[in-house]
């Protein structure tokens, strides 16, 4: 098993139980003050705030459960694996933070992954903006929308992640893994470069270990995510 000392309570958990809360501190007062002075707004507007609320506690749950399954996978590496999670770059040129899912690193290869939890079929083309995906009900109807290309965000995120801990991009690599295992991914060619199953995910990261070759370099990125 990899060190996982590393790994920090998940954020999302803490911002799903933000959002109930807010929904007691926000939504109740609200409703109850509607009820004293407007009436006949409250059976309007209450129901829309709980099902805003919802929605943000659903969006966030998919995401930590999409994070804790991977998670477990990545527990089945061998001990020379190390495993960081939740882990903040500051933008040089925004104020914002680029947060990465998880870091894997080995003494070869520094994987960032990042993890996506969309089911249904899904149109794998690194060059396009958006994907397409189709997913099916239980009663077989289709349903078509379109996602961000999550290999973007991912490049984008290895760029930083290189040029903030001064190391040359050859040791790093870049998987998005859809952590959902009714998600299909339709490719134009059997493996892609960036993108990769639960399934497989394992055997990515262990067989692109094993084609590379020792890093000094690294040791001391374990020594900086560690700090």
């Amino acid at each position: 098993m990899p060190s996982l000392e590393n790994i920090k309570k998940n954020k999302l958990k803490s911002d799903i139980d933000k959002a109930r809360l807010l929904f007691i501190l926000i939504a109740l007062p609200l409703f109850l003050l509607l009820g004293y002075f407007l009436p006949q707004l409250r059976i309007a507007i209450f129901p829309a705030l709980i099902v805003f609320t919802l929605m943000i506690g659903r969006i966030k749950k998919s995401g930590l459960d999409g994070e804790i399954r991977v998670l477990s996978e990545l527990k089945k590496l061998s001990d020379d694996y190390v495993v960081y999670n939740q882990v903040y770059i500051q933008d040089r040129f925004k104020k914002n933070m680029i947060e990465i899912d998880y870091v894997v690193l080995s003494k070869k290869l520094v994987f960032l992954i990042e993890v996506k939890n969309y089911s249904g079929k899904i149109e794998v083309d690194p060059l396009k903006k958006t994907w397409n995906r189709v997913k099916t009900s239980k009663k077989n109807n289709k349903y078509k929308s379109k996602i961000k290309n999550p290999v973007f965000q991912l490049s984008n995120q290895i760029d930083k992640f290189c040029k903030f801990y001064n190391l040359d991009r050859k040791f790093v690599r870049g998987l998005v893994c859809f952590s959902n295992k009714k998600a299909v991914l339709l490719r134009k060619e059997k493996k892609s470069e960036f993108t990769v199953e639960i399934a497989s995910l394992i055997n990515r990261i262990e067989g692109e270990n094993a084609k590379a070759i020792d890093s000094p370099s690294l040791l001391n990125l374990q020594k900086i995510l560690k700090g």
